[in-house]
């Protein structure tokens, strides 16, 4: 590209909103990786802890058997048919698409980031933690994922954007990240 033409793209309008938008994603994403980090290392520690019967029995295990089909999941063990319900019951569309896909069923007792990626967008089967997802993907855990609806719902309407923060910054990326120009 050659320097006139470097200079003009810079002093586009648009592609400045397209540059901030970016670096506004990716400003969010770093706030919340660790946060969300965190936030299922503890969830799955108590899930595991008060259910121990069920979730992580001694001497019991998935034989790596339980293989799920992108949206279709029928657990052949018993250990995997519990964690599918337990996923189930703290998903906040109990109806919604659970991108059963994206997990290793298997790892579920032992591995708490399989467990949060049932809660999101389809494509993060080889997503190994929370520093390596997009802003997008931590905003559907929060939205789909009921260990996050303690959120102080007060701070998010405080936002100037209202009570739909997370889906008004889905919305936004959506429209500055796949806009064809």
């Amino acid at each position: 590209m050659a320097l006139a033409e470097l200079a003009a793209r810079l002093n586009c309008a648009e592609y400045k909103n397209w540059v901030k938008a970016g670096h506004g994603l990716l400003l969010l994403r770093a706030a919340l990786q660790r946060y969300v980090g965190e936030q299922i290392h503890a969830f799955h520690r108590q899930l595991v802890a008060r259910h121990a019967d069920r979730l992580a029995p001694s001497g019991r295990g998935c034989t790596g058997s339980c293989t799920p089909r992108g949206r279709q999941f029928q657990p052949a063990c018993s250990l995997c048919k519990e964690w599918k319900k337990e996923i189930l019951n703290h998903h906040t569309h109990r109806n919604g698409e659970v991108n059963w896909g994206n997990c290793r069923p298997w790892l579920w007792p032992s591995n708490s980031w399989e467990f949060a990626k049932a809660y999101m967008p389809r494509g993060k089967s080889d997503i190994s933690g929370p520093d390596k997802c997009d802003a997008s993907a931590l905003l559907n855990l929060f939205n789909f994922c009921d260990h996050f609806s303690s959120v102080d719902q007060i701070k998010v309407k405080e936002f100037p954007w209202g009570s739909h923060v997370f889906w008004k910054l889905q919305e936004t990326k959506v429209l500055f990240l796949h806009k064809p120009s």
